[in-house]
This record gives structure tokens, C-alpha cells and sequence, in this order.
């Protein structure tokens, strides 16, 4: 039947994002593939949530922040310098450290989950690798612009390197990137 009218109900990104997985086989081939590509799009979830909350820091004088949130970090510069150069890795090879192990795949692939590319790898390359520049000029990145430095981060994690560059490879992705809405500016 016609799902689309039930897909535009859906009120959760990673409930729409599982349904899409399954539908175009990319939640991956069995029900240990398919908990591995749930727990990467889960911890993605988790560095977002976490940037959000560096990105609050320079909206708060320090002592009006929250107890939980560092108390080093006493502006948006310092905020941005912790997390790119030390929460951001920690994150990303805390992601790393959490994929299957290359034994349980081919070890030549380049993909995080299995033998083809999976909603993990397509998740991880969001995050990680958006578009810097659109037809209209304006800046799309998850991390506002700092390509640079989430390549340096980028860094201490190989197997998220290469799926990274994996993905951003593929015809169907930079097909969409050529032509996706602007709907960043």
C-alpha cells in the first residue's frame, strides 16, 4: 500500500529514519547488522545533543550554566576549543570502539555495518560531512562551517574516515547534494 501518508505521521527523525532503512535495505542484512545500525545512529544522536549543548555554553554567563555543563569553559571560544579539540574525538572514537569488529565484515569494505552502505554510514556522513557550500552561498554544516576542524577530529577514528568517504562517493548522494533544496539559508 501507500506508506507516504503514514511516513508523514511519523513524529520522531529516527523512527522516519529506521522505516526508510528497512524500505530500501540499508538497516542492515540480520538482526545483529540491524542493532549495530541502530546503536551508530544512537550515538550520532548523542554528539548532537552534546553540541548543543556547547553551542548553549556562550549563551549563559558562567555563573548563571547549569552545574553539569564545564566550568573551564568561560566563553564560546573556550566552549568551541574543548569541544573540537577533546570532546569531539572522544566522541568519535567512543563511536569507533562501539562498531563491529572488521572480522565480523569484509575486512576491505569501507563501510561501518556490513557489506554495503547502511543508514550508519549515511548518518555518520551527515554528521560529519555535510555540504559546506550551497548554490545560494550560504553555509551548511552540522558544526556551523568547521570542516576543518572536524577533519583534524576526524583524525583519531580511520574506519568513520573512510565510511565518511565512502559515502561521499557514491552517485546517489552527490546527486542529491547537487540538487537538494536550499534549505539551510
Amino acid at each position: 500500500g501507500d506508506d507516504g501518508a503514514v511516513v508523514a505521521e511519523l513524529g520522531q527523525s529516527l523512527a522516519i529514519l529506521r522505516f526508510v532503512a528497512r524500505r530500501h535495505d540499508a538497516a542492515g542484512a540480520s538482526a545483529i547488522e540491524e542493532a549495530f545500525v541502530d546503536a551508530v545512529c544512537e550515538h550520532v544522536r548523542d554528539i548532537k545533543q552534546r553540541w548543543y549543548k556547547c553551542k548553549q555554553k556562550a549563551k549563559f554567563p558562567p555563573r548563571r550554566r547549569p552545574a553539569a555543563w564545564c566550568s573551564f569553559c568561560d566563553d564560546e571560544v573556550d566552549a568551541k576549543e574543548q569541544w573540537f579539540n577533546h570532546d569531539l574525538p572522544d566522541y568519535l572514537r567512543a563511536l569507533e570502539a562501539a562498531l563491529p569488529p572488521l572480522a565480523a565484515t569484509d575486512p576491505a569494505s569501507p563501510w561501518l555495518v556490513g557489506a554495503k552502505p547502511s543508514a550508519a554510514d549515511v548518518v555518520v556522513y551527515h554528521l560529519l560531512a555535510t555540504p559546506q557550500s550551497l548554490l545560494s552561498g550560504a553555509v551548511a554544516s552540522f558544526f556551523d562551517g568547521e570542516s576543518d576542524r572536524v577533519q583534524n577530529a576526524l583524525v583519531v577514528a580511520p574506519r568513520l574516515r573512510t565510511a565518511v568517504a565512502a559515502v561521499g562517493r557514491l552517485e546517489a548522494i552527490q546527486d542529491w547534494e547537487m540538487r537538494r533544496p536550499d534549505t539551510f539559508s
